[in-house]
């Protein structure tokens, strides 16, 4: 039986990962590939300068919302499979990606016309940002891990010394 329980999730590990995120997809479609993107899109720089800044920061705080959604999957995930070490977290998000990102999104070529760079870079961009995710989220689970271990450990010490079943030498 899968159990599953909301508070099992580290929500500060989920808003890390969401706002990491969005930064990496502020770059990722800024600097390092927007030109590409843009041109490979069908759209021109024009139609997003004629979009009213209102729209774009309100289509920023849904996509903010989405990357949101995709940490706590991510979280759900990683706390169901439990990887132990980062190459295991590497390998459960590139086979999420490959066996649901990079399949899903070639129906974007074989059937809308998509063009090939503009579906490389989205899903380059779906693989690092969840990538981005998931480390950080393992990171901050296991640096919760060691303060756990650290206050389990002095509670056990005090608990032997109160108990007198501590010898000292």
């Amino acid at each position: 039986m899968i159990h599953f329980h909301p508070l099992d999730i580290n929500y500060l590990g989920v808003f890390v990962g969401a706002f990491t995120s969005f930064i990496v997809g502020f770059l990722w479609f800024g600097p390092f590939f927007g030109s590409a993107w843009i041109r490979n899109s069908g759209l021109t720089k024009r139609d997003f300068q004629k979009r009213p800044e209102r729209s774009m920061n309100r289509l920023m705080g849904y996509n903010f919302l989405v990357e949101i959604v995709r940490s706590i999957i991510i979280a759900a995930i990683m706390n169901f499979m439990n990887p132990v070490d980062l190459s295991e977290v590497f390998t459960l998000i590139v086979l999420l990606w490959l066996g649901y990102v990079v399949t899903t999104g070639l129906n974007g070529i074989l059937w809308e016309g998509e063009k090939i760079p503009f579906y490389i870079i989205n899903i380059g961009h779906r693989l690092v940002s969840a990538l981005a995710i998931a480390v950080l989220y393992h990171m901050i689970l296991k640096l919760n891990d060691v303060d756990q271990i650290d206050v389990s450990t002095q509670a056990t010490e005090a608990i032997i010394v109160g108990s007198g079943l501590h010898t000292s030498e």
